[in-house]
């Protein structure tokens, strides 16, 4: 038998019994191969933890029930992990077994502390959607990554301030964290169903992050089994770059010597601007919801002009930065 990747997998559940099904198929192809699965529901009321508790001795299977909480269940389950990568399986979503290999070659060659790739999008027919912008989008093509790269801490660190209306880990059902880190810095839990984005605002500087360009998992467009409201967290880009802002006075803080390059960076208008064009944006969003078509009011077309503005001279200060960056 070949020797077990170094990975467990956290699958958590939430009355996910219509889709868990077709979920521990793909893991039957993965399981034998990895150090453990720990599986974690969220008091589930449709026979999910039951179905769950059927694999539980089999194989390395562990089946845990944690009160209701998003991220708050991802952590209990990465408390339970032994192995020193973990993988997030989230219900639904799909990886090969060669990509989970792809990561944890990636993970060990760079040391990386996160590793984070792109999915393919598809619906519950299993036919590929339409393709969706993300923040790994902007940093594949900014840097022109052909190849799986180590990004440096300021380079991590200006595409999750530059990105608060995503991520930039994507879907954690694309990526491999190593272990002691997430149980060292958990995922926070008051960014409501954007937690790892989140975790990356707060982490860049700390966590080493890979990217790869291959792709290898899928991403599901799914009527989610709670409600969003439940998570709602308003103005959340926004809360997003006050996590940023807070994480880079951090960072002056406890180096004081990287100061002059954060100066030369202009990580501080780089905020500035993001939010400026954050509150542009809500404002063509509250026009765009009022009973006016927007088209035809005046402020509407004032706040689309000045927000493209502004991303135009974002998008300047980022290029100049990662430029900087790229001679040092």
């Amino acid at each position: 038998m070949t020797e077990r990747l170094p990975v467990g997998i956290v699958v958590p559940t939430r009355n996910s019994r219509q889709l868990l099904t077709n979920h521990l198929q793909m893991l039957k192809g993965l399981e034998s191969h990895v150090f453990e699965v720990v599986a974690v529901d969220s008091e589930s009321t449709d026979g999910t933890l039951e179905l769950l508790e059927q694999h539980e001795g089999k194989t390395q299977w562990t089946a845990l029930a944690h009160p209701r909480g998003l991220y708050q269940s991802w952590n209990f389950g990465i408390s339970r992990v032994a192995a020193a990568y973990t993988y997030i399986s989230t219900v639904g979503d799909s990886i090969t077994l060669e990509g989970l290999q792809h990561l944890v070659r990636v993970a060990e060659e760079f040391q990386a502390d996160v590793v984070i790739s792109k999915p393919v999008f598809v619906n519950e027919g299993g036919g590929k959607t339409e393709e969706t912008f993300w923040p790994i989008d902007d940093i594949l093509t900014s840097l022109r990554i052909n190849q799986p790269v180590l990004l440096s801490r300021f380079e991590a660190f200006v595409f999750a301030m530059v990105n608060t209306g995503g991520a930039i880990l994507g879907s954690s059902a694309s990526n491999l964290y190593r272990t002691s880190m997430l149980k060292s810095r958990p995922f926070p839990v008051n960014f409501g169903t954007v937690g790892d984005g989140g975790w990356g605002m707060m982490n860049s500087f700390e966590a080493r992050i890979a990217v790869t360009p291959e792709k290898f998992s899928t991403f599901l467009h799914h009527e989610k089994s709670y409600s969003l409201e439940e998570y709602r967290v308003n103005d959340l880009p926004l809360i997003l770059l006050k996590a940023a802002r807070e994480t880079l006075e951090r960072r002056i803080l406890e180096h004081p010597e990287e100061l002059d390059l954060i100066k030369e960076l202009r990580l501080m208008e780089m905020a500035n601007l993001e939010e400026s064009a954050l509150v542009c944006q809500m404002s063509l969003e509250k026009v765009r919801n009022s009973s006016m078509p927007w088209i035809l009011n005046p402020e509407g077309w004032k706040a689309r002009a000045r927000r493209v503005t502004l991303r135009k001279q974002l998008g300047e200060l980022k290029r100049e930065a990662l430029a900087r960056l790229q001679r040092t």
